[in-house]
């Protein structure tokens, strides 16, 4: 059974989640930033729901802190938060998570974007596909299906990192400095060179496909596919 970590500490929302999900997945219920933090270091999770004011922290910070932690080996994350605010949203999503249910919610659509969420990540843990491009995990590189065609591009360590952070992270723009931390670890200092480099590098391997990594003036890059 599929294992879900909830960190939550309204006790209704616990109540309506147990009810609603304990016939899919196995519940591991936290209402504290730093239990669920231990169970992240402690146990595999195929999904967490993260509640964002939480009585010892905010949740988007666990989601910031816990990805350099655990280099970028998070379950999906969904928001679950009473905050309809858009930039709180934005927030969230340039931080990675992968859905975002503003409370009250409506039960049997929250139960159905969990079963979708589960099903997506299950799907072929060697490979991330991303419409015509598919990421081997195993052997780092790079298939490419085009007009019935398949073509294998090798990528180098630097290059595959930098395509998987892309990848596992679907619309979300990425600053230079996330995906250094996210590629080379933090306290690593290297110029906007570098990483040029290396983008321009990946994007010529991708062929037609290399608009896919946009450049978002100021901000950052873009990964936007048609999954």
């Amino acid at each position: 059974m599929k294992k879900i970590l909830v960190i939550e500490d309204d006790t209704t929302a616990i109540k309506i989640l147990s009810h609603t999900l304990q016939s899919i997945a196995e519940l591991t219920i936290k209402n504290q930033i730093k239990d669920g933090r231990d169970s992240l270091h402690r146990e595999k999770h195929d999904l967490m729901l993260l509640d964002i004011n939480l009585p010892d922290g905010n949740g988007l910070e666990l989601m910031e802190n816990i990805r350099y932690e655990k280099k970028n080996m998070l379950p999906p994350i969904i928001i679950l938060s009473g905050d309809e605010r858009e930039a709180t949203k934005v927030q969230a999503f340039n931080l990675g998570a992968d859905d975002y249910i503003q409370k009250p919610y409506p039960v049997l659509e929250m139960r159905a974007r969990v079963e979708r969420i589960l099903r997506t990540n299950n799907v072929n843990p060697l490979y991330i596909t991303r419409g015509p491009l598919k990421l081997n995990i195993q052997n780092h590189t790079l298939e490419i299906f085009n007009e019935g065609q398949r073509l294998n591009e090798e990528l180098t360590a630097k290059e595959y990192k930098i395509l998987k952070a892309f990848m596992e992270h679907p619309k979300v723009v990425l600053d230079r400095e996330r995906i250094i931390n996210l590629v080379w670890g933090q306290e690593v200092h290297l110029t906007d060179r570098t990483i040029d480099t290396h983008l321009s590098a990946i994007r010529k391997k991708m062929g037609k496909f290399g608009n896919a990594i946009r450049s978002i003036r100021g901000v950052g890059y873009q990964f936007e596919i048609e999954s």
